[in-house]
């Protein structure tokens, strides 16, 4: 080996050495570091100890290096008076506080004292200054009285109005000879010819007035008395059997009998039933034909039992329906049904709405809603106070003043009944919905006032009355005139908290939770059993299913019993089936898979709504799933009975796109078990 090979050895050899040295000692400089911040993490409240003592060390030699030289004992306990009777707290945990200097029993750090700038306020008060004010954007609004209404909405269907009703029914005994009315949907005028109808007992009664008529004396009064009486009856008898004056007449002057009875319409409309044919007969009493006149029309609403109390006869109601998307047509309230159904816990509202363009058909589900104004009377809260006028005879006329029937011309008399006349109250005291902090049955509002130059906030709990639209009525707790926090209300309760101070999250809850009744959970096993059919259905693709599903929910939720809940639990199952009836009644007017599932989401939000809130019977468990891509990657949920996921929103397409979200066990749904479910997971393959 040569000499420059050897010196090249050695010099690779100790370039590796030192390279191997540097690691090491980056490597144990490294780990030094992580030893000591582990350390310093694990005794944290060791190492704030050490350095308060050591600034408290640093700010005695401070003091006692002053040029001056004077003793300074008397200032110090001076100061250490004036902290004894000063509020402590803990910086890091705000809610321990105490008379006097001490160690926070969490953390062991010292306490400090509480300082408060500005002016002095309350347990429940903060000061805060402009640029705090800013910081939190603050924004205030006046508590005032106010006119505003609460909206009621209902679902309902299209009905005739059972007062423009006619059937047509055979005088006589006959045989139908034509049908000029010959098909169900056709639309007569009143008047127009529907049925000639042969009767040999009408052949016969036309020669008896003709001979009645033939036989009329000139001279003998005596005799000519006695042919008017008979031509008189034989006239009479035609006119019970049907026909018109104008058709007498005709026979009289033609001089000939017809074989064949025209029938009339007696009103304008259109064929909804048919029950003749031609060629047969039929006997005196058959009913031949029905039409309606449908430039009028009845929907027939279900409003529910918490709603009944702003509901009044003659208020507006606006409609809306599928068949006519962006058209609202409007109608009155007619008649509410003085009864409530116990299985569904609904009245029905009858709404009379005019129909000139034919938009509204019969069985036609509708959407209805109703702005009702509400007033502050004794206390109470109701529907403003109104004087609805009807006629005795004709009750159908409804007016909002006295004046005369239109049908009869009878003066219209104050309607009795159904709160639709009564002591008007006062406009009601209202706050707008952003003020309220909502918290179980508890309401908390920060109202603003000023002190010494300075803005102080001041929490209060408030009792709320109805919302009405973007306002809360306020029963307590605020008065007319003041202001209070409609935006930064949240940073403001934050800051609370922070001094330790009573705040919406701390004060303790009102809320409490009832007992699900066993019969209304037992009865709910009707809802979930048809929710499931439309899971099912999905999930397989099956169109036809999916509807039947639907139609399913719809029939359950009709035959459900809800009477053994209270009136708390009773109002938030009402929102809930209201949200179940609207999407079903949907579903079951869809067309493609698509629009299935798009109603099929707000089904299943419900539904899971109503496991969370009152549970189910049985001894398995009900699982949520979700998927994040269903509608174009928005996300939607859905609930199982079983643990294998099978997605509804995709089918057979991507059948396992999701996740298992929560297990439900039996019973209450309050306290959901959190695990996960085989089958559970995402497969990425049919991503």
């Amino acid at each position: 080996m040569t000499e420059e090979r050897k010196q090249t050895e050695e010099m690779e050899a100790t370039d590796h050495d030192e390279k191997e040295e540097k690691k090491e000692s980056s490597f144990d400089a490294l780990h030094y570091l992580k030893a000591t911040l582990t350390w310093i993490w694990k005794h944290t409240s060791a190492v704030l100890t050490i350095v308060a003592i050591v600034g408290a060390f640093m700010l005695g030699l401070s003091n006692s290096g002053n040029e001056c030289g004077h003793d300074h004992s008397g200032h110090h306990e001076d100061a250490a008076s004036d902290e004894a009777g000063q509020r402590h707290t803990c910086a890091m945990h705000p809610q321990i506080q105490q008379d006097g200097p001490g160690i926070c029993p969490i953390c062991n750090m010292e306490l400090v004292p509480v300082k408060e700038d500005g002016p002095p306020v309350g347990p429940r008060e903060v000061a805060l200054s402009e640029t705090s004010r800013k910081l939190a954007e603050v924004a205030t609004t006046e508590v005032v009285r106010k006119a505003v209404e609460v909206e009621i909405r209902m679902v309902g269907k299209v009905d005739y109005d059972e007062t423009r009703v006619k059937t047509i029914a055979a005088r006589l005994d006959g045989r139908i000879e034509r049908l000029h009315a010959d098909f169900t949907g056709k639309v007569v005028a009143a008047g127009d010819p529907l049925v000639d109808l042969y009767s040999p007992a009408l052949f016969v009664a036309q020669k008896e007035l003709l001979l009645a008529l033939e036989s009329q004396p000139m001279g003998d009064p005596e005799v000519g008395s006695i042919q008017s009486v008979v031509l008189t009856a034989a006239r009479e008898k035609l006119r019970l059997w049907g026909l018109s004056e104008e058709q007498i007449e005709a026979i009289e002057a033609r001089g000939k009998a017809n074989e064949t009875l025209t029938i009339s319409a007696p009103i304008g409309g259109t064929i909804v039933s048919k029950q003749a044919q031609e060629g047969i007969y039929v006997k005196e009493g058959s009913p031949l034909l029905t039409v309606a006149d449908l430039s009028v029309v009845w929907v027939q609403l279900d409003a529910y039992e918490s709603d009944l109390v702003w509901l009044r006869t003659g208020q507006k109601v606006k409609l809306t329906t599928e068949s006519s998307p962006g058209v609202e047509l409007e109608g009155a309230i007619r008649f509410i049904e003085p009864f409530v159904s116990p299985r569904t816990r609904t009245a029905k509202v009858r709404v009379e709405v005019p129909n000139p363009g034919g938009h509204l058909k019969p069985e036609m589900f509708t959407r209805a809603r109703v702005a009702v104004p509400i007033e502050e009377a004794n206390g109470t809260f109701q529907a403003a106070a109104s004087v609805v006028h009807t006629c005795t005879m004709h009750p159908e006329v409804r007016t909002g003043g006295p004046g005369k029937c239109p049908v009869c011309a009878m003066d219209l008399v104050p309607l009795a009944g159904h709160g639709d006349h009564g002591k008007a109250g006062t406009l009601p005291l209202v706050i707008p919905a952003s003020a309220a902090m909502k918290t179980g049955k508890r309401a908390v509002a920060y109202v603003e006032t000023e002190r010494d130059n300075a803005k102080v906030y001041e929490g209060r709990t408030i009792t709320l009355g109805p919302r009405a639209g973007d306002y809360f009525v306020v029963k307590t707790g605020v008065k007319e005139g003041e202001l209070v926090v409609t935006n930064g209300n949240f940073k403001i309760d934050a800051a609370l908290q922070i001094l330790a101070k009573p705040s919406m999250m701390s004060m303790p809850s009102e809320n409490i939770v009832e007992a699900v009744p066993p019969a209304f959970r037992t009865a709910l096993a009707s809802i979930y059993d048809a929710y499931f059919i439309t899971w099912d259905a999905l999930k397989d693709d099956n169109d036809v299913a999916a509807i039947k599903g639907f139609a399913a929910m719809v029939s359950a939720l009709d035959k459900l019993d809800s009477s053994s809940l209270s009136s708390g639990q009773h109002q938030e199952w009402s929102k809930l089936a209201q949200i179940l009836k609207d999407s079903s009644t949907k579903g079951q007017m869809s067309g493609d898979i698509l629009t299935l599932r798009k109603h099929f989401e707000p089904l299943s939000n419900a539904a899971l709504a109503i496991e969370r809130t009152y549970g189910h019977v049985g001894d398995k468990p009900y699982y949520e799933m979700y998927c994040p891509m269903a509608f174009d990657n928005r996300g939607a949920a859905w609930l199982q009975e079983s643990d294998q996921l099978l997605n509804p929103y995709f089918g057979e397409s991507m059948l396992r796109c999701g996740e298992t979200r929560e297990t439900f066990a039996p019973g209450s749904g309050r306290t959901p078990e959190l695990k996960p479910a085989g089958g559970g997971a995402h497969d990425h393959h049919d991503h």
